[in-house]
């Protein structure tokens, strides 16, 4: 009996101990470059939140809270009508810019786009963009937004042709889980498992077992887990045979599309 309680206790410090290693390792990890190079540039948590006309929104009022991106950090924030802008006072005339996410930043707040052009043309603009919009949501979010608003002097409409048609055709393309970001499974055409990755994850019906869920956290936030993730997943490529499947690319109704560019108009 002394031998099994020696023995559970000898293999009890060794994972205390390997665990604190990791875990200072990780720490010191988070303040290196590294951190832009293995964790996925996540939007701060509660920052969007779900909307059932367009899937999802950012969060009104949210804070100035501090964004990682793929290569610095700076702070992000919204105002009463969920735009990463200061709040609008009022002013007319005015412009109100809406688009994805090279409408929304993406750059520090006085070099975004909207900002530069507010600059340049000495006129207030509302900058109302959204990551990972396509122009369906762009639309239907401008609406709502300019029954609070007067009217504006001119609006633009911030169009990727690169992937605007493909979020339009895959609308709702993303849904909101535990305050992050992330895209339906029912919209993606790959087959992936994990979460918060930044990899094109998809997701169902996201009801995580506990195990998972530690996944999760780690995939969001430690260094060392993605790292040894990359790794596996790079080695794991290597060792299957490719494999040559159809195009399983939604497809995309470019009429309904153009509808909804056309809209705009109306507005």
């Amino acid at each position: 009996m002394d031998l099994i309680k020696k023995t559970t206790l000898y293999f009890f410090v060794v994972f205390i101990s390997v665990f604190a290693v990791f875990f200072l390792a990780d720490v010191i990890l988070q303040h290196t470059p590294l951190v832009f190079r293995f964790l996925p540039p996540l939007e701060p948590r509660g920052y969007v939140i779900s909307d059932s006309s367009i899937g999802y929104d950012i969060a009104p009022n949210f804070p100035k809270t501090e964004h990682r991106f793929i290569d610095t950090v700076y702070d992000v924030w919204s105002n009463a009508l969920g735009c990463f802008d200061e709040e609008y006072d009022g002013k007319t005339p005015f412009i109100y810019l809406t688009g994805d996410s090279f409408a929304w930043g993406w750059a520090p707040f006085p070099e975004k786009w909207g900002k530069r052009t507010e600059a340049h043309v000495g006129m207030r603009v509302l900058t109302c963009g959204v990551n990972g919009y396509g122009t369906k949501q762009e639309y239907i979010k401008t609406a709502r937004d300019l029954k609070r608003l007067p009217n504006p002097e001119l609006i633009i409409v911030g169009y990727l042709g690169a992937n605007d048609a493909d979020d339009d055709a895959l609308f709702p393309h993303y849904t909101v889980y535990d305050g992050y970001r992330i895209p339906l499974a029912e919209t993606c055409s790959i087959d992936t498992k994990d979460l918060l990755r930044g990899d094109n994850t998809c997701v169902s019906t996201p009801v995580p077992s506990f195990a998972k869920r530690m996944r999760y956290w780690l995939g969001a936030h430690s260094v060392l887990y993605n790292a040894a993730y990359r790794v596996y997943t790079q080695f794991r490529a290597r060792l299957r045979a490719p494999e040559i499947e159809g195009d399983t690319q939604t497809e995309r109704d470019d009429d309904s599309h153009l509808k909804h560019i056309r809209d705009f108009v109306a507005l």
